[in-house]
């Protein structure tokens, strides 16, 4: 875009800047712009100082578009991830079966690989290296940030991190399906319900009578 885009004339032939603001910048995501007027009616000031402000608005915009990311964020966007991963995993076994063969025999690879450096672990896992690896995670999550070298290593380190557990948890899940728990079979004896238990004043019953029925015995005996 030429600077004189920028310029405007009010009806007294002042002349002004306008800056567009991008909507991602304004609170409520609206498009809107900043005028000032630049004191002149010099054509040629005016445009010297519109290519001077244009280069200042776009040096503060690309400043503000910069947004590093906290070590929680990474952690955060690389567990998502695999656990979609690990999500899908799943599903492919309910429908296909457990992995055997090759297939089994690569996820076991895949371990032990993963536990290499990770710059050489990204050159086996991606024809780009650590690079094209981290583009491809960051345009599957989305992710706009600016990295500094040191972020960009440290998101290298969390993703391998979350790539081993989704790997281990993911031969777990299919060793899951190598036999059957059919659980133990209780064997213990079935036990007859007793009947109710009388009350008290029924036992007492019982008993007078048993102590009755022994003394008139005794009785009986007695005069024998």
């Amino acid at each position: 875009m030429r600077h004189e885009a920028y310029l405007s004339t009010s009806r007294h032939g002042i002349f002004y800047f306008r800056w567009p603001i991008p909507a991602t910048f304004h609170p409520e995501k609206k498009r809107t712009d900043v005028k000032v007027s630049l004191r002149t009616r010099r054509p040629k000031t005016a445009r010297h100082l519109s290519r001077l402000l244009s280069v200042a608005g776009h040096s503060v915009i690309s400043r503000s578009s910069v947004r590093t990311m906290r070590y929680e964020e990474i952690r955060q966007h690389v567990q998502a991830h695999f656990q979609e991963a690990l999500r899908r995993f799943q599903e492919n076994v309910a429908a296909d079966g457990p992995f055997t063969g090759s297939k089994l025999d690569g996820l076991r690879t895949s371990q032990e690989l993963a536990g290499a450096d990770p710059e050489v672990w990204a050159e086996l896992l991606n024809v780009e290296g650590p690079d094209g690896l981290l583009r491809r995670f960051r345009d599957v999550r989305g992710i706009r940030s600016e990295l500094s070298a040191s972020e960009e290593k440290l998101l290298l380190e969390e993703f391998q991190k979350g790539y081993r557990a989704f790997v281990s948890t993911a031969q777990d899940h299919n060793a899951n399906f190598n036999a059957y728990d059919l659980g133990i079979v209780d064997r213990t004896p079935t036990l007859v319900p007793l009947a109710s238990v009388p009350s008290s004043e029924t036992i007492n019953e019982v008993i007078d009578g048993y102590l009755s029925e022994g003394e008139r015995f005794v009785c009986l005996g007695s005069e024998d």
